[in-house]
């Protein structure tokens, strides 16, 4: 796309190479901005490539695919909500019922190493993760 260039659009109507247009003043004989079809062939090449980009064919009758195609493109950008506990989905966010639910599965592990003594703990070298082993024989993996 380009601003508009021809030789009556207003100079720097928009700040320093910004120009725009005027309606012109015959008392002045200050012209009307003029349009050509470059500007206009870049005017329509602009909005038909956002609505076609949403796969939508131009349909002359239709005077809101422009405003569908920005909304559709709003919805696809959005990151999705999720309260699944086990997602790995790069484009899904974890809702408040997810985040409980996974601290609420935490604290059961815990709970239930919690009430009897340990018979061992090993840690890993960088002391990140650690196994515990219970004097009942039960054995849990922790990630520090």
């Amino acid at each position: 796309m380009h601003r508009i260039d021809t030789p009556t659009a207003q100079k720097d109507k928009f700040g320093h190479g910004k120009n725009g247009f005027t309606r012109g003043n015959p008392q002045t004989g200050t012209p009307a901005t003029q349009i050509d079809y470059s500007y206009c062939d870049a005017i329509q090449e602009e909005i038909a490539n956002v609505i076609e980009s949403k796969g939508v064919t131009l349909d002359k009758s239709k005077h809101d695919q422009l405003k569908l195609a920005i909304q559709q493109y709003v919805i696809d950008g959005k990151v999705q909500l999720s309260s699944a506990t086990n997602s790995t989905a790069e484009d899904q966010a974890a809702t408040p019922l997810a985040v409980k639910n996974t601290y609420d599965l935490a604290s059961l592990i815990i709970d239930t190493f919690r009430p009897l003594d340990f018979e061992s703990v090993i840690f890993s070298p960088d002391k990140m993760f650690h196994a515990v082993v219970r004097n009942d024989g039960v054995v849990g993996l922790y990630n520090s």
